[in-house]
């Protein structure tokens, strides 16, 4: 048996319940909550270390090299649609939907609700899968997670990336020759860096570049790294996961020394260490100057508007006040003009799938009646049973793009709503922020804005036997071949106009609930979102006015505990910085 990780350094656990004591004593008890959730997780020595990188760089392929075998679907076009957890246990994979239902899968079919080939844009609404393979000893407690590439043509795999991470302790961020680095992946390695404790970064397909230019690739990327990102000394680690997993097996420790992996997991073990204090101490450190600056914040308005002079608090109190509830209004408002956009789009979607399938009526009739051709010695009920293969094949042949055409049509909608969403929140919040150090004196940490598309509902891809309870269960089979195939061609624009009339039906179901389902979480997500932050503003803003009204020697003790109180968070802050900069 392994050891049990470690708890959390002292100084690490001191910190967090310090700071959630303090969000208790200026009453935020949702964050006193989270940071209780953080406690224990990291007191347990859990840790979440996050693949990350552009589609096509090999962040699957990676993982499988480290497991010594293709658990996680790789390929020549982008795959991860799902983020994927990988974990130390009995071989076994779970997928979890969007509404909490688990199920057992063979891991050989993992490709069927991760990958954007078989489940294209999470239709299946997946919510993760978890995977579970005998990793070593020391990954007990370690979760890795096989995030969907940023940049590739489906614009719901970057959102699902950006997703996950906030819960990203450390950082494996995949690069690769060709390529070496682009716009979008130096715009989100910006972004993941204010959540990771730890980066490593990794130049995968490094077999693809002769040994010079490697060296000068790493020269290359180690300077934007620097300059671009703000990352100080960088060790860049030069890895092959092709030969690396084609050495585990054929059981080759040449491949595999040959690969570079192992020098890149030998690092993340030293990260992870021996007892874990050290790494849970970084991740600690990080979380608790989110934190910290949050309730700091908080404190100084609080504590500024007991400094005021009532004539100066009313007035400051009152713009404070107006400029939350012209917030508020300018969130109405925009519901409502995004609810009729979405009002729009859902009637487009009213008649665009029967429109577009009914075009192709008299050519999959055509299609269908050249395949009815007589040959020699055909019974009745073959007759049946290539007629319906062939309908069956037709159609889905024919409507499969269509329905793609329109899912994306809807995604790209949504992904415009969506974006609208969060530019208009930010500016909305960017102006509160200006007023607030205007009318107080106070800088605020930056809001989160984390508005984006999720993709709960399933689309449903089965096409329907046309014939099966009518044509198969009569007694047209007892019809001679060329009598059958008379009365099938008579009926075929018929049959196929019925078919396709109900798969538009289906499709404009699936899509306008879709829409309205995706919509509805969107922005209740993002209304819940900003009032947390107004609340913050509200209430440190109504405590300060009420300590100011009350009894003088009274509210010079309050003043001296948020001192006090302060202090502490500044003390946080400093140590955690501190931490943040040995790594």
């Amino acid at each position: 048996m392994p050891p049990a990780p470690a708890l959390a350094p002292p100084n690490i656990r001191d910190d967090l319940g310090d700071l959630a004591d303090i969000a208790v004593a200026v009453n935020r008890p949702e964050i006193a909550d989270e940071l209780s959730r953080i406690r224990g997780s990291l007191s347990r020595g859990e840790l979440t270390i996050v693949v990350l990188g552009q589609f096509k760089r090999g962040k699957s392929s990676l993982l499988n090299a480290f497991a010594g075998r293709r658990a996680f679907p790789a390929g020549v076009v982008p795959l991860t649609a799902v983020a994927t957890h990988l974990i130390r246990g009995a071989e076994g994979a779970r997928v979890v939907d969007d509404v909490g239902n688990v199920r057992s899968v063979p891991i050989t079919a993992l490709d069927e609700f991760v990958s954007e080939q078989r489940n294209p844009g999470n239709a299946r609404g997946v919510a993760r899968v978890e995977v579970s393979l005998p990793l070593p000893a020391w990954t007990d407690g370690i979760t890795f997670v096989d995030s969907p590439g940023i940049g590739s043509p489906h614009d719901e795999n970057t959102r699902a990336a950006r997703a996950v991470l906030p819960h990203a302790d450390a950082a494996i961020f995949v690069l690769s020759p060709d390529p070496s680095i682009t716009a979008d992946e130096l715009a989100f390695l910006s972004e993941a860096a204010a959540h990771a404790s730890k980066f490593f970064f990794v130049l995968n397909k490094s077999d693809l570049a002769s040994p010079t230019e490697r060296a000068e690739l790493e020269r290359y990327l180690s300077g934007v790294l620097h300059d671009r990102c703000g990352f100080g000394e960088i060790r860049l680690h030069a890895v092959s996961s092709k030969l690396a997993l084609e050495g585990a097996e054929r059981h080759d420790l040449r491949a595999r020394t040959e690969s570079g992996m192992d020098q890149l997991w030998a690092e993340i073990r030293r990260f992870v260490g021996t007892d874990r204090s050290e790494s849970v101490r970084r991740v600690g450190a990080l979380r608790s100057r989110q934190f910290a600056e949050r309730l700091r914040s908080s404190i100084d308005l609080a504590v500024r508007a007991t400094e005021m002079s009532d004539a100066e608090l009313a007035a400051h109190v009152s713009a404070l006040r107006t400029g939350i509830e012209v917030v508020r209004g300018e969130m109405r408002a925009t519901v409502a003009v995004l609810e009729l956009d979405i009002a729009l789009m859902a009637r487009r979607m009213e008649e665009e799938p029967r429109t577009r399938l009914s075009r192709l009526t008299p050519g999959l009739s055509a299609t269908l009646d050249k395949g009815l051709s007589e040959r020699p010695g055909s019974t009745s009920g073959e007759v049946v049973r290539r007629f319906e293969a062939n309908l069956q094949a037709n159609i889905d042949t024919e409507v499969g793009p269509i329905r793609a055409a329109l899912r994306e049509e809807a995604e790209k909608g949504l992904a415009r709503i969506a974006a609208e969403f969060a530019t208009r929140i930010r500016r909305w919040l960017a102006d509160l922020a200006t007023l607030v150090h205007r009318e107080f004196g106070v800088a605020l940490p930056e809001f989160g804005v984390p508005v984006s598309v999720v993709a709960p509902d399933r689309y449903s891809d089965r096409v329907e036997r046309l014939l099966e309870g009518t044509m198969a269960g009569q007694a047209t089979l007892l019809l001679p071949p060329a009598v059958l195939r008379r009365r099938l061609r008579s009926r075929l624009p018929r049959l196929v106009a019925d078919e396709l009339d109900a798969q538009a039906g289906r499709l404009r179901a699936d899509l306008i609930e879709r829409i309205g389902r995706t919509w509805e979480r969107m922005r209740s997500q993002a209304v819940a979102d900003l009032e947390s932050d107004l609340r913050l503003l509200e209430s440190a803003a109504s405590d300060g006015e009420h300590r100011r009204r009350t009894d003088a020697q009274e509210t010079a003790a309050w003043r001296q505990a948020q001192g006090a109180l302060r202090a502490r968070l500044v003390e946080i802050e400093e140590r955690a910085v501190t931490a943040s900069r040995a790594g």
